[in-house]
């Protein structure tokens, strides 16, 4: 086998190795298919240049340039294909027979000058075609798509620069010769390798939107809204402004499902999320968190407190404004309004579920007093905490102390600096005595049990007094509920036991 016969043979396995490593990727859903024609294409351009390792004779000689010129155009095709543009079939079938006529021709006359100025006519056609569809028609373009664009282009200039050597200078054109055999392998193997990475690229891209946006609004979701709130905190305490948590609760929505179907259900919620974004001034966070749940984070509200609240507040009056347009569903004039509750973020704000539980709050009082309210948080009455009694006088005794503590320090009638060290001192002596009151009573104190007191101590004592009295005050309330939910399901079990053990004396 010749030099010249294996470097054909190489180039064609090439070109059959795209083609089948385009049988392992997949059009998106949705989109129009274009695989088969860029697999089609690398198979005939495979096919053409292993036609040239074969003894050569004018039918496989222009059976190769039929098959190189269907590899023109069929990535042409394709490229229209991929970049949803739609495909001018008459053009195209046009220029493709003219291009198969012409250079056929020039083959079966063994004119080699004329069948490269052909290509010199046609190939820049397809390709320039090619190269601004991918360039600029493209939606959602990659990097992949602009090298892919700027190949096309490339490989355009070089042929008709060979063109117009060829009749200005046959000894630069001869120089050239040497060059022409690595630029088709190149530009295939270039071509190939970024068609198939714009797939991979685009494929990614799906599935990064589909991890952290709703489905059926396109707006943010639950994770990527936590996610954008934690980023927003530091911001916050480095840059001393202050933030807002809007969150809005449609009214009536679930009437409306009741009465008209989850199909009607949806579009609601969908006009709902278009309205959001209508009401926005590009800068806040819009998410989805629930079925009909939506919330805004202001990254920044404004210096201070009063004008963050003056700046939230006109930001939920103006969505409050939109929502009251009715929602015309396929001729069905919907009513809906929608209930906020508003939580300005300051500085000190370090815990994303307190924050949002503060504006959840607000926005189930606003539902509570009257529909389609707007509510603040620093509105709200304050409830007293009371930590749950279970039966056990000795213990339900250490649990009132803790309860009076606990509120002494939240409505800060103790000062945090000494009541917060002795309130750690009194959680560590009640759980101690806990085990002594169950062993003198012969209680079952589970291990679990004792793991939860461990673990219960120790998240207290990493509430740290460096942290502002607001933050702390914020952790106290954790820990409160972290305890009651202790109570009733270690606590109780407990007075459990002492009562069958009374029925059984």
């Amino acid at each position: 086998m010749s030099a010249d016969q294996t470097y054909y043979l190489t180039i064609a396995l090439i070109n059959i190795i795209l083609a089948f490593a385009g049988t392992r990727i997949n059009d998106t859903e949705g989109k129009t298919q274009s695989i088969p024609f860029l697999i089609g294409s690398f198979l005939a351009f495979a096919i053409s240049w292993f036609l040239y390792s074969l003894e050569l004779n004018i039918f496989i000689e222009v059976t190769s340039t039929i098959l190189s010129t269907v590899f023109v155009w069929g990535i042409t095709v394709f490229s229209f294909k991929r970049c949803e543009v739609k495909t001018p079939w008459r053009l195209i079938s046009c220029l493709f027979l003219a291009n198969i006529t012409i250079q056929t021709f020039f083959t079966i006359e063994h004119n080699i000058n004329y069948v490269l100025h052909t290509a010199s006519i046609f190939t820049p056609i397809a390709f320039c075609l090619s190269g601004h569809l991918f360039l600029k028609k493209k939606a959602d373009r990659s990097p992949s798509d602009i090298i892919v664009a700027y190949a096309y282009f490339s490989l355009t200039a070089v042929v008709i620069t060979r063109s117009i050597l060829l009749e200005t200078s046959s000894a630069l054109f001869s120089l050239t010769m040497a060059s022409s055999q690595i630029i088709w392998p190149i530009f295939s193997v270039i071509l190939g390798v970024f068609f198939l990475l714009s797939f991979t690229e685009e494929a990614q891209k799906k599935l990064t939107t589909e991890v952290i946006t709703d489905t059926l609004t396109g707006l943010f979701n639950r994770r990527m809204f936590d996610e954008q709130f934690k980023r927003l905190l530091p911001t916050l305490s480095r840059d001393k402004h202050f933030g807002a948590l809007i969150y809005l609760d449609l009214d009536g929505f679930k009437s409306v499902n009741d009465e008209y179907g989850h199909n009607i259900g949806d579009k609601v919620l969908l006009e709902f999320g278009s309205r959001l974004n209508q009401s926005s001034r590009g800068k806040e966070v819009i998410a989805r968190i629930g079925g009909d749940e939506f919330v805004l984070l202001v990254e920044n509200a404004g210096q201070d407190r009063t004008t963050a609240h003056q700046s939230a507040l006109g930001l939920a009056q103006r969505i409050q404004s939109l929502m009251k347009e009715p929602i015309n569903i396929d001729g069905l004039m919907l009513q809906i309004d929608c209930s906020i509750g508003i939580h300005i973020l300051t500085p000190d704000a370090k815990n994303v579920p307190l924050e949002v539980k503060a504006a959840d709050a607000a926005m189930y009082q606003a539902k509570k007093d009257q529909h389609h309210r707007i509510v603040f948080s620093d509105n709200l009455n304050k409830p007293r905490y009371n930590i749950l009694n279970i039966g056990i006088v000795e213990i339900d005794r250490e649990h009132q102390n803790i309860d009076n503590l606990l509120n002494s320090l939240l409505e800060k009638k103790t000062d945090l600096t000494t009541g917060f060290p002795f309130l750690i001192k009194m959680v560590d002596l009640h759980f101690k005595n806990e085990v002594k009151i169950s062993k003198r009573l012969r209680l079952n104190f589970s291990k679990e049990h004792h793991l939860h007191h461990t673990y219960l101590l120790d998240s207290l004592k990493k509430i740290g007094l460096k942290e502002s009295e607001h933050v702390i005050r914020e952790h106290l309330l954790m820990f409160i509920k972290l305890l009651e939910e202790h109570i009733k399901k270690y606590d109780r079990n407990l007075n459990i036991e002492v009562v069958e053990i009374k029925k059984m004396g």
